[in-house]
């Protein structure tokens, strides 16, 4: 199923805390979709300055597709500010910048794949209801949030957004039964065939549609933060519709239908709720980076499906195979465990099968020179360069650690060197290493960043107290939970750290 959020990009910036989270209408509805399991992509302009690059590492390691966005060289990205306190938001004030990045004009291929959609999600906020029009015979549902502002409620604006959407949503905070409905009578919204959505905070929702209300299920008041949770509402209500058949100009289902699906979206926003800011992800513009630390087999080097390939051949030649399960489970995980999965499925002793493994990788040598990850040695020049101090901690032995750094022309770039096999007698996920080469840097774990891939390396970084961030492979499965952002190349992780280093200079 595919699911567009088309419109605005902000960042909730919280002042007193030093920390913005990423967000807007369209993006809290993409990465709620996309957490739904939906094909999920975001529609917009994304300012090139340090915090756009951060908003699109953020919805890149939410798997949401930016291909549908433009890159506004020179433009500013819109800041939120406000103060928290007890859970408590209070609103300062919006600073666009110089050069806000408003909502581009569509081309012929956005607008095909825009109609082309089963859900598109967008708001007042998101200034586009003057390319609206060129949406219509879309086949899919069109949402549109008018938000709580009165100056969205007037003839004038619902005579350019009505013609167009299918779903009107409302935020109503401390609206009664009455109120709402008498607010509903005086538009025409039943008369051209939209279902109208009310959201009021945590009394239960309202969904209207032919002439019947559905009645929500009133919110739970325990949660640690209600930025979005109006968007992750609707787009998870859309999501649920739209799967049980809903398109554009047919009935939303039955009341019964209606009912569940306001109770699944009820769970989704309660969920999204225990996330600070509209989804998480902790951008801290003020942060100091004094040091990187990379695993080494799978981010700096693709060594494991040499050591991957070395495993399956020695189980074959027993007449034995691996599961896929088993397959996943040996990409960063140590020495040990993969001799210990070779006895398990070989059912050979472990000297024997130890012989016969380090055997197979002394006739067959890998040159890590020719498995060098692409970007990997301009990502690490840079941080040289801005004196960033970088180490590599791996669970690998440590003359196979230094060897790959020599055979790929790393080590000029590396300052500090640890092993979990040979020096701490640890493998991830035990933090062992990574708090040794902390030790090593004379580095705070807040000082410093970890680049991992693996499941393993990820939880051994977390448990260390450093922020991870995670490099995507297409292989090894990995459970990328814990990673403060998920990125696809080395070049990716080098723009991100860029913005990190050389943040706006927007006085907040």
């Amino acid at each position: 199923m595919q699911v567009i959020g088309v419109g605005d990009n902000v960042f909730d910036v919280y002042e007193n805390l030093g920390v913005a989270y990423p967000g807007g209408n369209a993006v809290n509805c993409a990465v709620s979709a996309a957490r739904l399991g939906a094909e999920a992509s975001y529609c917009g302009a994304i300012a090139d300055d340090s915090w756009g690059k951060a908003m699109q590492a953020s919805l890149r390691s939410e798997s949401v597709d930016l291909s549908l966005c433009c890159t506004i060289k020179g433009g500013t990205t819109k800041l939120v500010r406000q103060e928290r306190h007890d859970g408590e938001r209070f609103f300062l004030g919006v600073d666009e910048g110089d050069a806000w990045a408003p909502f581009p004009e569509l081309d012929a291929a956005a607008l095909a794949r825009l109609r082309g959609a089963d859900v598109l999600l967008s708001s007042c906020n998101g200034k586009v209801e003057s390319q609206l029009g060129l949406l219509d015979g879309h086949e899919g549902l069109l949402c549109f949030d008018f938000g709580e502002k009165e100056k969205y409620r007037t003839e004038e604006y619902f005579g350019k957004v009505l013609p167009h959407i299918d779903l009107a949503q409302f935020s109503m905070s401390g609206a009664d039964d009455f109120e709402i409905r008498e607010f509903l009578d005086a538009w025409p919204f039943a008369e051209q065939g939209i279902s109208v959505l009310v959201t009021r905070g945590t009394a239960a929702p309202l969904f209207f549609f032919q002439g019947k209300e559905v009645r929500g299920v009133p919110a739970d008041d325990r949660a640690a933060d209600t930025m979005g949770a109006g968007d992750s509402f609707v787009a998870a209500l859309a999501f649920c519709l739209s799967r049980r058949g809903w398109r554009h100009g047919q009935t939303p289902g039955t009341v019964a239908e209606i009912a569940d699906a306001l109770a699944e979206a009820g769970r989704h926003a309660a969920c999204m709720c225990q996330c600070d800011g509209g989804f998480g992800h902790p951008y801290r513009w003020k942060r100091t980076v004094r040091a990187v630390i990379f695993d080494l087999d799978g981010v700096l080097v693709e060594s494991e499906p040499y050591y991957v390939q070395q495993l399956i051949e020695i189980a074959a030649r027993h007449g034995k195979t691996f599961s896929e399960e088993q397959i996943d489970s040996i990409y960063g995980s140590s020495d040990e465990h993969q001799l210990n999965l070779l006895r398990g499925v070989t059912g050979e002793d472990r000297t024997s099968i130890e012989r016969e493994y380090n055997e197979s990788l002394y006739e067959q040598p890998l040159d890590y020179g020719k498995v060098a990850i692409p970007g990997a040695e301009e990502l690490l020049a840079y941080l040289h360069d801005s004196k960033v101090r970088v180490a590599v901690a791996s669970s690998s032995h440590l003359a196979d650690i230094r060897r790959a750094l020599d055979q790929c022309g790393f080590a000029r770039y590396v300052d500090v060197v640890a092993s979990g096999f040979d020096e701490c007698h640890a493998s991830k996920p035990d933090p062992a290493v990574y708090n040794l080469a902390l030790e090593r840097l004379g580095a705070s774990p807040e000082e410093t960043l970890i680049v991992e891939d693996s499941t393993y390396g990820i939880q051994a970084g977390v448990a260390a107290g450093a922020d991870v961030l995670c490099l995507r492979k297409q292989h090894g499965h990995a459970d990328r939970t814990g990673a403060l952002l998920e990125f696809d190349s080395h070049d990716e992780i080098l723009r991100y750290l860029d913005a990190v280093l050389h943040p706006s200079d927007r006085t907040l």
